[in-house]
């Protein structure tokens, strides 16, 4: 699937917004063109997956949330983005979604309500990680980490699909 086709059935899970990249087929916002392409000059490691590319440049960010029947969020899937969108996504310039100390930059963040387990997915921008999405699983204070897929579309079919399974009705 390409991720066209994704990011509706992404946005279908729940309550969701997307924001318009520098290459946006509706609404684009060129401004954020150069925000991109410094994202890109200072971790050329992300240039590795051109999936994630095309979702900055057309998307620049997304977020969903889902409930359940009772109206209580269940989860909450954060696609990190180059701009604010008036508040509605925080972008990589705002505190804690920067590369960590192990060179890890987060791209994606999923929280489940009811358990607290936070599970983060991302790249490692300074050469020391596998190339692909690795995924950080925190759960009661445990944290691990580990190798999940080759790229942010393979990430996104699959928590699309599991969430269709999951969350229809």
């Amino acid at each position: 699937m390409t991720l066209r086709e994704l990011m509706p059935r992404f946005l279908a899970l729940g309550e969701g917004y997307a924001g318009c990249g520098p290459n946006h087929s509706d609404a684009p916002i060129p401004a954020l063109g150069p925000v991109a392409e410094a994202l890109f000059a200072k971790h050329p490691a992300l240039l590795g997956d051109l999936g994630y590319v095309e979702f900055l440049r057309t998307y620049a960010g997304a977020w969903v949330s889902v409930y359940d029947q009772d109206g209580d969020e269940l989860w909450f899937a954060f696609l990190i983005g180059i701009d604010g969108f008036g508040g509605k996504v925080v972008p990589f310039t705002e505190e804690g979604y920067g590369v960590d100390a192990d060179g890890f930059l987060c791209v994606a963040q999923l929280y489940h309500q009811r358990s607290r387990v936070e599970l983060d997915f991302g790249y490692y921008v300074d050469g020391t990680g596998e190339a692909g999405l690795h995924r950080i699983a925190d759960r009661n204070g445990r944290s691990s980490r580990r190798w999940y897929c080759e790229s942010f579309v393979a990430w996104l079919e699959t928590f699309v699909q599991a969430g269709e399974a999951i969350f229809s009705e």
